[in-house]
């Protein structure tokens, strides 16, 4: 699993993964080969610093999906203001 040592607090797997926009949520969709992953994860977890980790376990693929906050304000030159 995605980040081992990070603690982590276990969410309900029935939330599906999102991020709040001006515009609506945000949420993640992908396929492999022809098997598309259900919206809701196997397993959610809250991380430090309000990040969110999705894992799920399909036939053939193990899919993690790591969320993290935005600042738009963040310099992405030197990570900070």
């Amino acid at each position: 699993m995605l980040l081992p040592a990070v603690p982590r607090t276990r969410l309900r797997s029935t939330d599906q993964p999102a991020i709040d926009t001006p515009f609506g949520p945000l949420t993640f969709t992908t396929t492999t080969g022809d098997t598309g992953l259900p919206l809701q994860p196997d397993e959610l977890f809250r991380l430090p610093g309000d990040r969110m980790l999705a894992h799920w376990v399909i036939p053939g693929a193990r899919v993690e999906l790591l969320v993290t906050p935005y600042d738009p304000e963040l310099d992405p030159k030197n990570g900070g203001r």
